[in-house]
């Protein structure tokens, strides 16, 4: 019988144990549709502090693999894996999105919170059910009779675009435009890209709409490149045919290769001049001794 192939996952630090002191296990992997695409994706489940986190596989160039020290053992090499905290929402709305499309977009009725998140794992319910509320509205003078709402969520992660855009790591600020009025976009533009990537395409072209990047786009027209970047395109999202793992964290069976998809920023970004952009792999590299 083959070896088990060793994989190596970071996990924040606030997360759960692994196993309990009385030997249970406290987190699983799980493979749930991915917002934006509906293919199966790894998430790390933390039932002890009510969180998902979605595993992103690391990809060093070929070559400049690194190795890795662990409490009792040197790894020469090894897939890599972060796992980054995952709002439920994202997969709230993208079941939901999924259930009105095979409906023909005709039932969206007022439901309980068991019936409305049929069709995704109970053992992750309770987590869902508390956000809920981001996406859907409540039927008054219920208890818990929810149904999606379009409106809601637009809304939701609207504000979450701006959030996020006020938060960008400092090396990507580097690359955005000194000038405040093209920065202020360029910081939007990003912020939307990284959200929209992990939203169904008709919320994301709804979203897109709020924004203006015209004059953005003729400044970096005139100044012959493009201040993009791409806050995905350094990683591997799990998932695919190299990344098969069951619920126990083993290796599971061989899975054909999958067609990779790509958010419509990303696709753009393929066309766009990338004159003078410096790359996301370059922020990731080991600091000099």
């Amino acid at each position: 019988m083959a070896s088990e192939q060793l994989r190596i996952i970071v996990r924040p630090t606030e997360a759960s144990q692994p196993v309990s002191k009385d030997g249970v296990c406290r987190t699983s992997i799980l493979f749930l549709p991915h917002p934006r695409t509906g293919t199966l994706a790894q998430f790390l489940h933390d039932m002890d502090a009510k969180r998902l986190h979605e595993i992103l596989e690391l990809s060093p160039q070929p070559g400049k693999e690194p190795s890795y020290m662990t409490d009792t053992q040197i790894i020469e090499s090894a897939p890599f894996y972060l796992a980054s905290p995952f709002d439920p929402a994202y997969l709230l709305v993208g079941h939901f999105e999924r259930a009105l499309k095979g409906s023909g977009n005709t039932s969206n009725t007022f439901e309980e919170t068991f019936d409305l998140l049929d069709g995704l794992p109970p053992r992750i319910h309770d987590l869902l059910e508390a956000h809920v509320g981001c996406v859907c509205e409540k039927l008054e003078g219920t208890d818990g009779y929810w149904r999606y709402s379009r409106e809601k969520a637009h809304g939701f992660f609207k504000a979450r675009v701006e959030a996020v855009a006020s938060r960008l790591p400092q090396k990507i600020l580097q690359q955005l435009p000194d000038e405040t009025e093209h920065r202020e976009k360029a910081s939007l533009r990003a912020a939307y890209e990284l959200v929209s990537s992990y939203l169904p395409a008709n919320m994301a072209a709804g979203l897109r709409g709020e924004y203006d990047f015209e004059e953005l786009a003729r400044f970096e027209a005139a100044q012959g490149q493009t201040h993009y970047v791409n806050p995905n395109e350094f990683v591997k999202k799990g998932g695919g045919a190299d990344a098969a793992w069951d619920e126990s964290g083993t290796a599971g069976k061989e899975k054909p290769a999958l067609k990779k998809q790509r958010s419509v920023g990303v696709d753009k970004l393929a066309k766009a001049s990338t004159k003078g952009m410096k790359p996301m792999t370059s922020f990731f590299k080991p600091k000099g001794k």
